[in-house]
C-alpha cells in the first residue's frame, strides 16, 4: 500500500527529540511496551512540519479497537502501563540526576548511563501517539453509546455533553505551576515585608523544566521567574486567581449536572471515567518526558563538554550519533550541526531513516482554501470574536495580543503563553483529549478542534467569530 502522507502539526523540535519519537514508535517498542504487533514505518518532519502515514494510523486504530473489544479491561491496562513506564523513565532520570563528579567517569560509564536513559525513553515512546488514536476511538464509542443508550443523536448536543463531562481528573503540572506563581505574586502584592526568596527557590526546584519543550529553550531561573511575577502583579493576581477558581467551579458544576443525565448508563459512566484519565495523561506523559530530560541535564552537559559541543548542539544529533560519539567512532562537524539547527528533515520511510539539512531541504508551500467558514468538534463551550492569529510555533507567540483568536494546526505546551491571552482556540487536528481541549477547559476559553483546514482558510488579522456551541468558525 502506498504511503498516504498527512501533515498534522508544524513545530520547532530538536533533532534528538524527533528521533526519539520516530525510533520509539517502531515495532520492537510497541511489542515491548504495549504487547502490540505493530510499528510505525513512515513518519517525517520536513521544514518543521510533521507528517504521518494515515494508512498506518487507520491500521493502528483497527488493532486497538480489536484489543478493546476482546479484552474487557484493555483501556484500564493501557493507563496502568503508561503510568508504569512514566515512573520507570522518571526513576531512571532521577538516579542520573543524583550522580556527582561525572567528569571522573570513563567514556564507557558515561555511555552506560546514556544507554540506560535512552532505553527508558524509547520504551516510553509508544504511549505518545497511541493516546492520540485512543482519543478518536473513545470519541466514537462515547458518541455511539449516547445514541444507543440515551437516544441523544444530535451531533452538537453530543459534543456539548462530552465537553462538559471530559474534564481534567487531576491538576496538570502546568496548572500547578500557574497557580503557585499567582499565589506568590499575591503575597508580594499584599505584604511589603514578605521575602519571596524561599518560595521562588522552591518554585524553581519544582518547575524550572516547564520552559524547555522538545529539548529547546532555557530553564527557568531566578531572573525569569521574577520577571513573570512582575507581569502577573501588573495584571492583578487576586482577580486572576478568583477567575481560575470560578472557571473550575463552573466546570465542576456543569460536570455534576451533566453526569446526572448519564449516570443510569454504567457503560457511559465508565467510558467518561477512562476519557478523563486519558485527558490527564495527554499532558502528563509529555511532562514526565520533559522532567526526565531536565533530570539528565548533568549527563548531557558532560557529554557535550567532553566532545567540545554545547548542549544545544548535542540535541541536534540522533541517539545513534550520540552513542557513536561517546564510543569515539565518529565526529559530526559543527558546520553540519549548524545547518541542522537552522533546518533539518528527518524522514522514516519504509522503516529506513534519511536525515537532510541545509540546501538539501525544499521549502513546503501551504495552499489557501477560499471559503469563509469551517466546522469542527466542540472542545469547550463558548462564543467569542476577535482577530485571527495563526500560531505554528513559539516564534509566532509575540504577535498574539490579548483577545485574539488563535488558529493552530495542533497546540503544544510551548504555546501556552499565547493560548492564555486568547479569546478562542481553533485547531486543524485533535479530539476530545487533545492539548487544546485541556487548556481551554482549564481556563474557560471557547475552543473548536479538528477543523482540518482552519489554518488554510483564515489569515492573520481576519476578524472571525468562534461559535463553540455549534462548532462553527466564520469570518465576520
Amino acid at each position: 500500500m502506498s504511503i498516504k502522507w498527512q501533515a498534522v502539526v508544524k513545530t520547532k523540535a530538536s533533532l534528538l527529540f524527533q528521533w526519539y519519537v520516530f525510533e520509539g514508535h517502531r515495532e520492537k517498542y510497541y511489542k515491548n511496551s504495549l504487547k502490540l504487533g505493530f510499528g510505525l514505518e513512515n513518519q517525517k518532519i520536513v521544514d518543521n512540519e510533521i507528517s504521518i502515514d494515515l494508512n498506518e494510523f487507520i491500521h493502528l486504530e483497527i488493532l486497538l479497537k480489536g484489543k478493546i473489544n476482546k479484552e474487557k479491561y484493555y483501556l484500564e491496562s493501557f493507563i496502568k502501563s503508561c503510568y508504569q513506564y512514566s515512573k520507570k523513565l522518571l526513576n531512571t532520570s532521577t538516579e542520573i540526576k543524583k550522580l556527582t563528579n561525572l567528569s571522573d567517569f570513563t567514556n564507557q560509564e558515561i555511555l552506560d548511563l546514556y544507554l540506560k536513559y535512552q532505553k527508558s525513553v524509547l520504551d516510553f515512546m509508544p504511549f505518545l501517539n497511541t493516546i492520540l488514536v485512543i482519543d478518536s476511538i473513545l470519541k466514537k464509542e462515547i458518541t455511539k453509546k449516547l445514541e444507543t443508550r440515551l437516544n441523544i443523536t444530535n451531533k452538537q448536543e453530543q459534543d456539548l455533553l462530552i465537553s462538559k463531562l471530559v474534564i481534567p481528573i487531576k491538576k496538570s503540572f502546568f496548572v500547578q505551576e500557574n497557580e503557585t506563581l499567582i499565589k506568590i505574586a499575591i503575597k508580594i502584592q499584599s505584604d511589603s515585608n514578605y521575602n519571596p526568596y524561599r518560595d521562588i527557590h522552591n518554585f524553581i526546584d519544582g518547575f524550572a523544566w516547564t520552559s524547555v519543550v522538545a529539548y529547546l529553550g532555557k530553564y527557568q531561573n531566578k531572573n525569569s521567574v521574577e520577571q513573570r511575577l512582575n507581569n502577573i502583579i501588573i495584571e492583578n493576581p487576586k482577580k486572576k486567581l478568583v477567575q481560575i477558581y470560578k472557571i473550575k467551579s463552573d466546570s465542576l458544576l456543569n460536570f455534576i449536572n451533566t453526569y446526572k443525565m448519564i449516570s443510569k448508563s454504567k457503560i457511559i459512566v465508565n467510558l467518561i471515567k477512562i476519557a478523563r484519565e486519558m485527558l490527564y495523561l495527554q499532558t502528563y506523559r509529555l511532562d514526565i518526558f520533559f522532567i526526565a530530560h531536565y533530570n539528565v541535564n548533568n549527563l548531557f552537559n558532560e557529554i557535550a563538554k567532553r566532545f567540545n559541543f554545547s548542549i544545544n548542539e548535542l540535541v541536534y544529533l540522533t541517539g545513534d550519533e550520540i552513542i557513536s560519539l561517546i564510543k569515539e567512532r565518529s565526529r559530526i562537524k559543527k558546520k553540519q550541526i549548524d545547518e541542522r539547527i537552522n533546518n533539518y528533515a528527518l524522514i522514516l520511510e519504509n522503516n529506513k531513516f534519511l536525515l537532510l539539512s541545509g540546501k538539501q531541504i525544499k521549502k513546503t508551500i501551504t495552499n489557501k482554501v477560499l471559503i469563509n467558514q469551517v466546522k469542527g468538534t466542540i472542545a469547550n463551550r463558548g462564543r467569542a470574536s476577535g482577530k485571527a492569529k495563526l500560531v505554528f510555533d513559539i516564534e509566532d507567540i509575540p504577535k498574539v495580543d490579548r483577545g485574539d483568536i488563535i488558529i493552530s494546526p495542533m497546540t503544544r505546551p510551548d504555546l501556552v503563553p499565547a493560548l492564555m491571552k486568547s479569546a478562542g482556540i481553533i485547531t486543524d487536528f485533535g479530539g476530545i483529549l487533545c492539548h487544546a481541549a485541556i487548556i481551554s477547559r482549564e481556563f474557560g476559553i471557547p475552543c473548536i478542534v479538528g477543523t482540518e483546514i482552519a489554518t488554510k482558510v483564515f489569515q492573520d488579522g481576519d476578524l472571525i467569530e468562534i461559535n463553540a456551541y455549534e462548532g462553527l468558525v466564520r469570518k465576520i
